[in-house]
C-alpha cells in the first residue's frame, strides 16, 4: 500500500527528526487517520533497526559509506527541511525518495558479504527477516554546528555478480532414425499338410458286466454299451467277475473274461488284417470271414494266432498262450523262434518255452458253462476260463489251509472255495436243458475219508443241494465216490446218492464225471469208465437259484475234503460216453 503523495518526504524526515514543530504536528494529525502512511513509517523504522542492531552484516566503513550516500540523496531531495539532518548509526531510509537507494546499497553489500567474504570474516549467512522493536525518538536539542565533512570515501568497486548457474541439461533420448522398410518378400507357399491316416472305428462295446474300462488317449474311462473302439485303445475287465463283449464292424464277436486286457491294434486300412493284442486273460472269438490274404491276427506276449474265420478261445498267461479251436483252422506261431502249427477244429495247442507248439485233441466244449484249470499259481482267486458269458470266478476262503503247486491247488485243512455270488448262469442254462455234467480231475489225500467229503457242489449243506460230487457216503462206505442231483420229485438233498463200487477212491490223480440227460439217464464215470448208472424222471424246476458253487466243502464247512485240484468243469449238456472219453484223453492240462 503506497503512502499518500506529499507526505513521503515528511515521513522520511520524521525518522531523522528533521521536521519543524508545525510539520511534525501536521504529520501526526495525518498519521492518525491514514493507515498507509502509518505502515510506511513502521517499515522505515524497522529497516533502521536492522542496520542499527547489526543484523545486516556491514563493516563500520561500509555503514559510513551507505550513510553518506543516503544523506547526500536526502539532502538533495528534502530541500524544504528546516532542521539539519543528524546522521546516526541508526539507518533510516525515507520511503519514497530513498527506498531504492537503500535497497541497492544494502542488497549489494549483503550479496558481497555472502559470496565474497573477506579474510578473517566469519562465514556469511543469510539475513533473516527480523522485525526489530521500534526505535524511540531522541528528545529535541539545540542544533549543533555542523560537523566537518569526512573525506570522500573511495569509490566502491562493484562486486561482480556471478552468473546464475545454467540449468542442467537433460539428456533427451534420441530415437534412432526409422529404418527404411525392406521390400516385402513374396509369402512362402504354405506347405500342404500330409494326410493323416484315417482312423476308423474298428469295434464297439456291446455288453459289460462288473468293472470294465476303456483306455484311450484321454485316459481311463468306464466302458458302456455302444462305446466305439478305435486302433490304439484298450479294453480291460476287472479281476472280480468283470466281463465284456466287443463287436467288430465286420461282425466278429469277442468275449472277454475277468482280468483280461484286449488292445485294438489296427484295422484293414493299415495294409494288413485286423489285429488285436491280448496282454492277459481269456478271450473267446467268433471271427467273421476275413478278406482273402488279410487274416485277423490275435497276438500275445509269446504267440500269434492267424484267423480267416472261425471260433476260438485264447487263454494268455505270463509264460504261455493256449489256443482252442472250436471251428475252422488257426495257425499258432511262437514269437521267440517262429515255430508254429496249424490247429484244426476240436484241437488245442500251447505256445510256451520248451517243445514246439503241437496240436492235440481238445476237450468237449458243447454246453460248457464254467471251467477252472488251477493255473494261477498264486493268490486266492480262481479264474473261470470257459469263455462262456459272465465268468463265475471262485475265491479261496482260508488260504492257510491251501498250497499252490506246479500242477494245481492243494487243500490240506478245513477250508472252502466259494463263487461268492449265485451261480445264476448255471441254474438258468440247466433248467432250460434239463441236462447236466460235472467233471473234476482230483487227487484225494486219503483213499478212505473219515466223514463224507464234498469235492464240488451247488448247495448250502447236505439237506439243501442242487447237485454234489462227493468222496464217501456215510451210510454205506467211505472209500468210494457218489453223486446227488435234486429233481422236482426228490427231497431237498437230491437223494438217494448214486454210488460207485467200494474201494473205488484212491490217492492218485482221478478223472470223475457225473452226467444226467434230459431223458433221465444218470451216469458216474471214474477215469473214463462208467462205474454207476440209473434212470430217474424229473426236471430241474425246483433248483434254488441262490446257491453258489463251492469246492472242498459246503457252506457250513461240515464236509471238508483234502487233496489236489487240477481241473473242474460244469456243463448244461450231458456229455456222451465218447465225449467223456475224449476229455479223459485230453487229461488235466
Amino acid at each position: 500500500m503506497a503512502p499518500c503523495k506529499g507526505f513521503e518526504e515528511s515521513i522520511a524526515a520524521s525518522v531523522y527528526d528533521a521536521l519543524q514543530a508545525d510539520e511534525a504536528e501536521q504529520l501526526a494529525h495525518h498519521l492518525a487517520g491514514c493507515a498507509a502512511c502509518s505502515q510506511e513509517l513502521d517499515e522505515l523504522t524497522r529497516t533502521a533497526g536492522l542496520i542499527e542492531t547489526g543484523d545486516v552484516r556491514l563493516t563500520p566503513d561500509e555503514r559510513d559509506e551507505v550513510h553518506q550516500g543516503i544523506a547526500r540523496r536526502i539532502d538533495s531531495t528534502l530541500r524544504r527541511t528546516r532542521k539539519p539532518i543528524v546522521v546516526r548509526r541508526t539507518w533510516v531510509v525515507p520511503a519514497a525518495a530513498a527506498a531504492a537507494i537503500l535497497a541497492a546499497f544494502v542488497g549489494l553489500l549483503i550479496f558481497a558479504n555472502q559470496r565474497s567474504p573477506r579474510p578473517g570474516d566469519e562465514e556469511a549467512v543469510a539475513v533473516p527477516r527480523v522485525i526489530p522493536p521500534k526505535v524511540e525518538r531522541l528528545p529535541e536539542v539545540a542544533p549543533s554546528p555542523p560537523a566537518p565533512r569526512p573525506p570522500a570515501p573511495e569509490p566502491i568497486q562493484p562486486v561482480p555478480v556471478p552468473k546464475a548457474p545454467e540449468p542442467e541439461k537433460k539428456l533427451v533420448p534420441v530415437e534412432p532414425p526409422a529404418e527404411t522398410p525392406a521390400p516385402e518378400k513374396a509369402p512362402e507357399p504354405v506347405p500342404v499338410p500330409k494326410e493323416r491316416a484315417t482312423i476308423s472305428v474298428m469295434a464297439h462295446v456291446e455288453q459289460v458286466q462288473g468293472d470294465v474300462a476303456v483306455v484311450t488317449e484321454a485316459g481311463r474311462i468306464a466302458a458302456k454299451p455302444g462305446m466305439e473302439l478305435m486302433p490304439g485303445q484298450e479294453i480291460l475287465t476287472g479281476a472280480r467277475s468283470g466281463y465284456a463283449v466287443v463287436k467288430g464292424t465286420d461282425g466278429t464277436r469277442i468275449d472277454l473274461s475277468s482280468d483280461t486286457a484286449l488292445r485294438i491294434v489296427s484295422d484293414l486300412g493299415s495294409g494288413s488284417g485286423r489285429t488285436f493284442f491280448v496282454a492277459k486273460g481269456v478271450v473267446a472269438a467268433a471271427v467273421a470271414k476275413q478278406p482273402p490274404g488279410q487274416p485277423m491276427l490275435f497276438k500275445s506276449p509269446n504267440a500269434e494266432a492267424r484267423v480267416l474265420g472261425t471260433r476260438l478261445v485264447l487263454d494268455v498267461a505270463a509264460e504261455s498262450t493256449r489256443l482252442e479251436v472250436r471251428e475252422g483252422k488257426v495257425r499258432l506261431t511262437r514269437i521267440d523262434d517262429g515255430a508254429g502249427v496249424d490247429v484244426p477244429a476240436g484241437s488245442f495247442a500251447v505256445a510256451s518255452r520248451g517243445a514246439a507248439p503241437a496240436a492235440h485233441p481238445d476237450r468237449a466244449s458243447t454246453g460248457l458253462l464254467a471251467l477252472y484249470r488251477f493255473r494261477e499259481g498264486k493268490g486266492a482267486i480262481l479264474r473261470d476260463s470257459s469263455a462262456s458269458g459272465v465268468p463265475l470266478d471262485l475265491k479261496v476262503l482260508g488260504m492257510r489251509a491251501v498250497t499252490w503247486t506246479p500242477e494245481g491247488l492243494s487243500l490240506h485243512g478245513n477250508t472252502r472255495i466259494d463263487s461268492e455270488v449265485p451261480a445264476a448262469k448255471i441254474v438258468e442254462a440247466c433248467r432250460k436243458s434239463n441236462e447236466l455234467t460235472i467233471e473234476a480231475w482230483v487227487k484225494p489225500a486219503k483213499a478212505t475219508v473219515d466223514f463224507e467229503a464234498c469235492i464240488l457242489s451247488l448247495s448250502t449243506d447236505v439237506q439243501d443241494r442242487n447237485f454234489a460230487l462227493v468222496q464217501g457216503e456215510n451210510s454205506v462206505s467211505k472209500d468210494l465216490y457218489s453223486a446227488t442231483l435234486r429233481l422236482a420229485e426228490t427231497d431237498g438233498g437230491g437223494g438217494p446218492h448214486l454210488l460207485t463200487p467200494k474201494a473205488t477212491s484212491e490217492t492218485k490223480l482221478t478223472h470223475l464225471v457225473f452226467t444226467r440227460s434230459a431223458a433221465g439217464a444218470e451216469k458216474l464215470f471214474v477215469n473214463g469208465v462208467v462205474r454207476a448208472t440209473r434212470t430217474r424222471s424229473g426236471t430241474f424246476a425246483t433248483w434254488n437259484g441262490a446257491f453258489r458253487i463251492i469246492l472242498g466243502n459246503e457252506s457250513f464247512e461240515e464236509r471238508p475234503w483234502t487233496g489236489d485240484y487240477r481241473l473242474v468243469a460244469i456243463y448244461s449238456h450231458a456229455l456222451t460216453d465218447a465225449e467223456v472219453a475224449r476229455n479223459h484223453k485230453a487229461g488235466a492240462e
